[in-house]
């Protein structure tokens, strides 16, 4: 599978996304649902307010590759993470390496 449909909660998180997917020249990103192999979804669950750092808010994203089969939802990989760094772009990184490492491809 190599064509993704990306959804995200907010235009900053799927412009990020899209970002590190363009690194990877083996997927093509579809501008729409109906185009798309398997999909990408990440959302803002939250945020974890860290002391140590004089109360600084981490918020918490999450991300779920999927495909569609008779209307339900096959989940492939799915991730949560909270950091100071941007979790959607951590996400990403995170999903293309599985990706290419279930691939057989180097890192």
């Amino acid at each position: 599978m190599s064509k993704v449909y990306v959804n995200a909660d907010s235009t900053n998180a799927r412009k990020f996304i899209l970002e590190e997917l363009k690194k990877y020249k083996a997927l093509e990103v579809v501008p729409s649902p109906d185009d798309a192999q398997f999909f990408i979804e990440c959302k803002q669950t939250g945020h974890i307010v860290v002391p140590e750092i004089l109360g600084t808010e981490q918020p918490t994203f999450e991300m779920t590759v999927y495909t569609l089969k008779d209307v339900r939802r096959k989940i492939a990989w799915s991730k949560t993470k909270n950091s100071m760094r941007y979790p959607p772009t951590l996400l990403t990184r995170d999903f293309l390496k599985d990706l290419k490492e279930s691939r057989g491809e180097k890192k």
